[in-house]
């Protein structure tokens, strides 16, 4: 029996993301919100996360936040694709976990 291929952890670079100017203008909170969703997208097997609006603001902690301008700050970060969002260098990330372990 097949076993879903697990994603347990992703690398964190630490300097790109305190050097991020689209960090810098986001609120505490907003930021928190955005590395919230990264970590939900990284747990699903597709790398991410429903275009949907409300399950976005539960996910992110944001809540009535999101829809009074941070969902906007927030969405900026992912691009759309067949319904589903997506960061590109989250994307990237998987990307590189998966010929890693095609290597071993």
């Amino acid at each position: 029996m097949a076993t879903r291929e697990r994603f347990a952890a992703f690398l964190f670079y630490v300097e790109d993301w305190l050097s991020s100017t689209a960090l810098d203008l986001m609120t505490a909170a907003e930021e928190r919100g955005y590395l919230r969703l990264l970590l939900h997208a990284w747990k699903n097997p597709d790398c991410g996360l429903p275009n949907d609006d409300k399950a976005l603001a539960r996910l992110s902690k944001l809540g009535r936040a999101w829809t009074a301008g941070s969902g906007a700050v927030v969405r900026a970060q992912f691009f759309e694709r067949d319904g589903r969002l997506y960061n590109d260098r989250l994307l990237t990330e998987r990307e590189n976990q998966m010929a890693v372990r095609t290597a071993r």
